[in-house]
């Protein structure tokens, strides 16, 4: 490292003596009262330079010509249109020559060559009253920029064995009945899975639709004896004993924000048990609040006017820790699909600890599921897990991360792809898609082929999960779930449950060589899920495979995400390479057309 100071310069060299990239200036620009309000970088660009990372990432893999906003924004489908994402991440790497870190919550914006091809623009807009903040350059090789990142950043938290599996999830399950003929298909057809999530279980935190039960102060902590099950969820003890005599746990959906009852026609409570636990909420200040005192509303948003936990209130962990305990120690519950978490950002909103929305908009996702990520297994013994749609820089504590909320279209599974690989490159290794799309009603038979795309894809990554938006509105008996039955159901074609199947299978036969990455990845910050341009940093060729990756050390994934495709073509790096369906054999540094029929996906086992 070189500093000189007038001009200010800093210039970064690796262990070869090579140049890597200069720090030509910082400025800052302060308020009247001498705070600092805004933090400006100016850092060189190398016209060779790849910009990956970022967290949740949709538009493109490699960033540059591209202005990246680190700022946490709910964002129904097309994310790449529109550069918002749910989970931004202020890191990047080049690979083979550095890594750049901002541990900030704040809102930063990364011109990454996108004004100046010769430039990058970091752009800091600080909320916070110290004159303080700390950007970290890290060295070396990719295993090294890695593992010095991981532990700035922390190393990610290991998740339990059986969440590397296939999960199930669709907005419109909401009975015991629905679970169950769930499990009745599954078995019926040989499906294979490890989780079922459910959203409309609840009435509130933690109460079961239809239960029965005498109201309590907002303090009191509920166990199973004090309910009698309703017709909706007839028993779910026995329901969750069911599933775990299948080795599957049950996952409950849910958000930070709280709805206020309604009023019968005589002024009373419709909820009198949520209206006490609104009480004891806003007398404690586990809710956030406005500066006049007042609860904070969230804005025109989803769930509009609804109130907010508080998680820097060190009560609101106390309180849900008691309110869920049931749920994990009697129920038998095996954690939450954490959605929402983006609804705080007023400048007037002033939570417990003394920050604004606008300097807790980041962190608030993180803060929420990492609170119930905690709770979870401390009343598991650690075999609990969150699954997250938002979160900040810390998501890595909270495992998993899902890239919701997409299209059933291919430029949205390109899309996904790419968050995907950007996500694993920001230390975020445990993530996953809702497979093949969320949004909206199944598309015609034409879907059949992105679906089973995406199934290939996924069967080589983390974990599979298959969710969807809620029943069809116009036809309620119409269903939209991406559960392969139900495809075979709608399209008359029984061959998706079987190449599901094959895929599925695959997934399942992978699982010891899943863990080992996983472990590794926890241990020392290197993705499971590799991009070949971060692979293969010195091969140009690589750049030009955007869409493979490396899943691991052994296989090279090669997705096909052309409707219509049935070749597709590969480049396989410098080495001897085998292909996983054929066998048959390849001798590297060239590109090749390969078949890619509907029940194989190219894959390439380094020998």
């Amino acid at each position: 490292m070189e500093v000189s100071y007038n001009p200010f310069n800093i210039r970064f060299y690796n262990e070869k003596d090579e140049y890597v990239t200069a720090i030509n200036g910082i400025k800052a620009i302060s308020d009247s009262a001498g705070n600092v309000e805004q933090i400006q970088y100016d850092l060189d660009s190398n016209e060779d330079d790849q910009y990956m990372g970022f967290g949740m990432q949709f538009a493109d893999l490699d960033q540059r010509g591209n202005t990246v906003h680190i700022q946490t924004i709910n964002w129904y489908l097309e994310q790449y249109k529109s550069g918002a994402t749910y989970a931004p991440v202020p890191y990047y790497t080049v690979p083979g020559k550095y890594g750049l870190y901002i541990d900030e919550s704040d809102q930063i914006s990364f011109q990454m060559a996108s004004e100046n091809e010769d430039i990058q623009i970091i752009d800091l807009v600080s909320s916070r009253k110290e004159n303080q903040t700390d950007l970290h350059i890290f060295l070396g090789d990719n295993e090294e920029i890695a593992a010095e990142y991981a532990d700035v950043n922390g190393h990610a938290a290991m998740p339990p064995e059986w969440s590397f599996g296939t999960w199930l999830c669709a907005n419109e399950w909401h009975s015991t009945a629905d679970i169950e003929d769930v499990m009745n298909k599954a078995e019926e057809y040989d499906v294979k899975y490890n989780a079922i999530i459910t959203e409309g279980w609840k009435n509130n935190f933690y109460l079961f639709y239809d239960a029965e039960y005498t109201p309590q102060s907002g303090d009191y902590c509920f166990s199973v004896s004090d309910f009698i099950w309703g017709d909706r969820w007839t028993d779910p003890v026995a329901l969750v004993e069911k599933m775990k005599e299948k080795d599957a746990h049950f996952i409950l959906w849910m958000i930070p924000s709280i709805k206020e009852p309604q009023l019968d026609e005589d002024g009373n409570s419709t909820n009198p048990q949520m209206t006490a636990d609104i009480e004891y909420l806003i007398e404690n200040k586990m809710v956030i609040m406005n500066e006049d005192g007042t609860p904070y509303r969230q804005p025109n948003d989803w769930f509009t006017d609804n109130m907010i936990l508080d998680f820097t209130n060190p009560m609101t962990k106390e309180w849900l820790k008691g309110k869920m305990n049931y749920l994990f120690t009697e129920v038998g519950i095996s954690g939450f699909k954490t959605d929402g978490g983006v609804f705080l950002w007023g400048r007037d909103a002033v939570a417990f600890d003394g920050r604004r929305g606008d300097e807790l908009r980041n962190d608030y996702p993180d803060l929420y599921a990492q609170t119930l990520y905690d709770i979870a297994n401390e009343l598991t013994d650690g075999d609990a897990v969150m699954f997250s749609r938002a979160a900040g820089r810390h998501m890595n504590q909270h495992p998993w991360m899902w890239m919701g909320d997409q299209k059933p279209t291919w430029e949205e599974f390109q899309a996904v792809l790419n968050a995907q690989m950007n996500l694993a490159l920001s230390n975020v290794p445990f993530n996953t898609p809702d497979m093949s799309g969320f949004g909206g009603d199944l598309p015609g038979y034409e879907y059949k082929e992105l679906y089973l795309r995406a199934l290939a894809q996924t069967a080589f990554s983390p974990a599979i999960q298959l969710h969807s938006e809620g029943s069809n509105y116009d036809n309620p008996n119409l269903s939209r779930t991406r559960m392969p039955w139900n495809l075979a159901e709608r399209y008359h074609d029984n061959s998706i449950i079987e190449i599901f199947n094959i895929f599925n299978d695959i997934h399942y036969e992978l699982q010891d060589y899943i863990l080992e990455h996983a472990e590794k990845a926890a241990e020392t910050g290197y993705p499971m899920v590799r991009s070949l341009a971060y692979e293969y940093p010195d091969d140009p060729e690589a750049r030009n495979a955007e869409t493979q990756y490396m899943f691991g050390d052994k296989y090279l994934v090669c997705p096909v995400t052309e409707q219509g495709a049935t070749t597709w073509d590969v480049y396989l790096p410098e080495g001897n390479w085998k292909h996983y369906f054929t066998g048959k054999t390849y001798t590297g540094g060239q590109w090749y057309t390969v078949d890619a029929p509907l029940d194989q996906i190219p894959v390439f086992e380094v020998l």
